[in-house]
């Protein structure tokens, strides 16, 4: 029969509820709305898979294909961190691309599975400990990737990254929690299965990625009203009428500006924050971001993408040729002098100097 027992609705059952309702809201969500970040696709894929293992958990409490469903449920474990993993890596790398060696990772995920699916008798002690190892190592994998970050471009990122970088402490540590109280609760359940307290730990889980959900769902409208907001900003000054003429007056004050920009260029070195943009700079400045445009495309020539790139060039210069560390690479000289992708680096690097940063590096290091 489809039913093996009473429908009847809990705690538990109405914590699972609303999180699949919220992962499937929130996956729809960002799946038609084009997130500007390809890191926000990590966070669709740990929402939706969050919603169908609620539903799948939701089904099995109401005796819906139960076996089934409760042998598949092994499975979630092994590909969660995995994508916790992805996701902070996506975050801290404008460039990084998921190579397909890394694909590799999932190994264990498709072990599990097809070990759900077929007949063969599960010890699910073996399997949660191998499941909670995974964890684990996903966990310190993340933790020093992050650390890797934050020694490499130290003081150099704006508060939106360090703001992510909360961001992400914060996702960590409310899976964490996920992890533990789920192992306190696996562990009671197996040696106290039906006792009060298994029960209580197992809503507290329920509860804890309700948190979980929720935090995914607040940080990432967030930052992506953060992003639009500057990225508005910055597309209305970049985009301006272009100036027919300027009257003497105005080309004084502009050479004015001009050499207060190159005052504040060298001494402040904004551009080594690689979130700076035209609003930023203007503010630092205290005149308005289409002014600003102005002053660089009437004195410079040039646009503000351009303006601010020749600086990090010429301190990534400074860094190949005098480096304060033999053993510095090229990647963290990138990011030291304000680059986000090496794409962007290695084509202004070549636009402005005529060679790559690696053949320049070389070309020096022989000289």
């Amino acid at each position: 029969p489809l039913f093996s027992q009473p429908m009847v609705f809990s705690v538990d059952n109405l914590l699972q509820i609303v999180i699949t309702f919220q992962g499937v809201f929130m996956t729809f969500f960002w799946v038609t709305s084009k997130p500007l970040e390809k890191s926000y696709y990590g966070l669709v894929l740990i929402l939706g898979l969050l919603a169908l293992q609620m539903f799948s958990l939701f089904l099995v409490s109401l005796g819906i294909f139960q076996e089934f469903l409760s042998r598949w449920n092994i499975a979630y474990g092994f590909i969660y961190s995995v994508v916790f993993y992805q996701y902070t890596k996506l975050t801290l790398y404008e460039d990084y691309r998921i190579a397909s060696k890394e694909l590799l990772q999932s190994i264990p995920f498709v072990i599990a599975a097809l070990l759900a699916i077929s007949s063969i008798a599960i010890h699910y002690p073996f399997v949660y400990a191998a499941y909670l190892i995974s964890a684990l190592v996903y966990f310190w994998l993340a933790n020093r990737a992050i650390y890797h970050y934050t020694s490499v471009v130290k003081s150099t990122r704006s508060s939106l990254h360090s703001q992510k970088l909360f961001w992400l402490k914060c996702l960590f540590g409310i899976y964490l929690l996920v992890i533990a109280t789920d192992t306190i609760q696996f562990t009671l359940s197996y040696f106290y299965a039906g006792h009060e307290v298994t029960s209580l730990v197992q809503t507290l889980t329920y509860a804890i990625v309700l948190l979980l959900t929720c935090a995914i769902t607040y940080f990432s409208l967030l930052y992506s009203n953060l992003y639009i907001a500057a990225l508005k900003e910055e597309i209305a000054a970049a985009y301006e009428d272009p100036v027919q003429g300027i009257s003497n007056s105005d080309k004084t004050q502009f050479e004015s500006l001009g050499s207060s920009l190159e005052s504040l260029m060298n001494q402040k070195k904004l551009y080594l924050n690689p979130d700076m943009g035209l609003i930023d700079v203007a503010s630092e400045l205290t005149i308005p971001a289409r002014q600003l445009s102005r002053v660089i495309k009437e004195v410079f020539k040039t646009n503000f993408s351009d303006y601010i790139n020749s600086y990090r060039v010429e301190e990534a210069v400074r860094m190949l040729t005098n480096p304060t560390d033999s053993k510095e690479t090229i990647s963290e000289v990138m990011y030291k002098c304000g680059f986000s992708t090496k794409s962007a680096f290695f084509t202004c690097f070549k636009k402005k100097k005529g060679i790559s940063p690696k053949e320049f590096k070389m070309k020096f290091s022989k000289s």
